[in-house]
């Protein structure tokens, strides 16, 4: 237990693709297989799931913030819920049982994009399993893929272009943003001020700051990667509606 909770790190470091980190996204997967398996219980059930969700959610961070307070580790430089996927799983705790669309835009470009980045390529702090800071970071994450199919496929929300640029210019508010509140309070929200300690896609980028840019660029085309699915599925229909009426 004292392993679970510890604050500092032994040494240890996460292993990609370790048989922990495998069966992790092995439970992330068949959950999201769910959604589409089981679509009509989901959707009458949809009420109490979104509650369910919800409190899932709420747990975990407050989880996470209990553990930097008891562990005297908590600080403005790491600690505050300024990542985008924090972010993320706040609104989406509202946005489950309060849906708007401006949620369901930014949970979906920002957590489901940013945790299937983040899940393939971790951060969990140098912690690893059975470090509670391992539970937290792939139940967080995974539950921001699940949510954001969840409220696609089962609460029938959409995302389209105007989607995409109403989440580009949040985007753009945030990254102004948090550049001053990195210089005060000497963090690294975003990894807009460094690379994260841990190995990340980001080592294969040039050194800071001249990655920045990039990740910026590369943050737009991972959104619009994530718009393309409905552009071609609209586009589809589009064509069928035409094609029938021609005939």
């Amino acid at each position: 237990m004292s392993k679970f909770w510890e604050t500092f790190n032994t040494g240890e470091y996460f292993i990609p693709f370790s048989l922990e980190h495998n069966i992790a996204l092995i439970v992330i997967v068949l959950l999201i297989i769910t959604c589409f398996k089981f679509e009509s219980f989901y959707r009458q059930n949809d009420k109490y799931i979104s509650i369910i969700i919800s409190i899932l959610m709420a747990i975990q961070q407050i989880l996470l913030y209990s553990w930097y307070i008891t562990g005297g580790s908590f600080s403005f430089k790491e600690s505050l819920p300024l990542y985008t996927c924090r972010i993320a799983i706040i609104i989406s705790i509202f946005m489950l049982l309060n849906p708007k669309q401006w949620m369901v835009d930014l949970v979906y470009f920002w957590g489901f994009t940013g945790s299937f980045i983040a899940l393939i390529s971790p951060d969990t702090s140098t912690f690893t399993y059975p470090h509670f800071m391992f539970f937290q970071y792939f139940v967080g994450h995974g539950l921001l893929i699940f949510t954001s199919i969840y409220m696609i496929k089962i609460k029938k929300f959409d995302i389209d272009i105007k989607s995409f640029f109403r989440v580009l210019k949040i985007t753009s508010i945030y990254i102004i943003a948090i550049i001053p509140i990195n210089y005060i309070t000497e963090g690294n929200y975003a990894y807009l001020s460094g690379k994260p300690q841990a190995s990340t896609v980001l080592d294969l980028l040039p050194p800071y700051p001249y990655y920045i840019p990039i990740i910026i660029i590369f943050m737009v085309s991972i959104f619009f990667i994530a718009l393309l699915p409905f552009l071609l599925r609209n586009r589809y229909f589009s064509y069928k509606m035409w094609y029938n009426n021609d005939i």
